[in-house]
């Protein structure tokens, strides 16, 4: 019984660690939206790196779909 406690407890404890390093981790993908100064230095990871790379990935998924989803045959087959 208390060997089972402790399996189940810590599979408990890393659920929680993990869901929490998950939240964080998304959490700086996409904030803050703007970047942050403390006097002349921007604050490390801001803004967010979505945020901060929106025109690059903009453009890379626009270059996906054009190359691989709507092609010109494809486009010209319909």
């Amino acid at each position: 019984m208390n060997a089972l406690f402790i399996i189940i407890f810590m599979i408990v404890v890393g659920a929680i660690i993990g869901g929490i390093t998950n939240v964080i981790a998304i959490r700086m993908l996409f904030h803050p939206f703007k970047p942050y100064y403390i006097f002349k230095f921007r604050v490390p990871f801001t803004p967010g790196l979505i945020p901060k790379r929106r025109e690059e990935i903009a453009t890379k998924i626009g270059q996906v779909i054009e190359e691989h989803l709507l092609t010109e045959t494809l486009i010209n087959e319909n």
